[in-house]
Formats: structure tokens, C-alpha cells, sequence
């Protein structure tokens, strides 16, 4: 897998793979290694402008999340739901941190109303997320 995991893999690691992931299905890799849910949480916490100890603070906080909406018991369609409501919930509250530090400068009305407008863009798709999924 590490001699895929870069730039530019050889066709022949890739096919190597790609055999790997298609004979063991009881591994559930594939699930885990194509997971685009669990490589977006990634990529927002590692983008975030954070310490390291917050951001592994972030990734914790995540999973418990995750696990006290159910995401382990749950069937697959209702894993996807839990984990983009968590991720949902996660860049929410990283827009208002922004958002947060922004406002305690002295700033421009236009950049003030583009962290408005922001903000409340993200609360308005996370709240029209959570009612569509009741």
C-alpha cells in the first residue's frame, strides 16, 4: 500500500492494489482506504490554522461524535448520514472560530459582511441538512 499511497505509483503497485482490495472483501479495507468521508475529515483538520495538540483534540472529538450518533450500529446509509452531519458540525464550528478571531480586529465593512454572509451560509446548509435527514 505505501508504494501506492504518492505522486506517481507504477502501474504494476497499482494493479497489485487493486487485486488486494478486490479479493478480500471480508477485509473491509476497501471501505476504509476509499472512504471520501474519512479522507474529507482529514484534509479539513490538517487545513485547519491550528496547533497540532488541537487539531488531534478535533479528530478525537470527531469520532466520539460520530459514535454517539450511532455511526457503529448503524446501516450503511445511515454511517454516511452520521458522518457528514459530523463533518458538517465540524467545519461549522471552524467557520465561527474564523469568524470569531476576524471580529476581534478592526475590519472593513465588506470583509465584515462577507464573514456574515458566510457564517450564515454554513449554519443554513447545516440546518437544512439535519432536517432533511429527519
Amino acid at each position: 500500500m505505501d508504494k501506492t499511497n504518492k505522486e506517481h505509483p507504477s502501474p504494476k503497485d497499482v494493479n497489485a492494489l487493486s487485486d488486494l482490495l478486490g479479493s478480500n472483501r471480508k477485509l473491509e479495507l476497501r471501505r476504509e482506504i476509499a472512504s471520501a468521508g474519512h479522507l474529507a475529515e482529514i484534509m479539513v483538520i490538517e487545513n485547519a490554522h491550528a496547533t497540532a495538540a488541537l487539531k488531534e483534540g478535533w479528530k478525537h472529538r470527531l469520532q466520539t461524535l460520530k459514535k454517539d450518533l450511532g455511526y457503529d450500529d448503524a446501516p450503511m446509509l445511515e454511517k454516511l448520514l452520521i458522518q457528514q452531519a459530523a463533518l458538517c458540525w465540524l467545519k461549522l464550528n471552524l467557520v465561527e472560530l474564523s469568524y470569531s478571531n476576524t471580529m476581534k480586529q478592526s475590519i472593513t465593512l465588506t470583509l465584515g459582511i462577507f464573514w456574515e454572509k458566510r457564517l450564515r451560509l454554513h449554519r443554513g446548509a447545516s440546518l437544512a441538512r439535519v432536517r432533511h435527514s429527519h
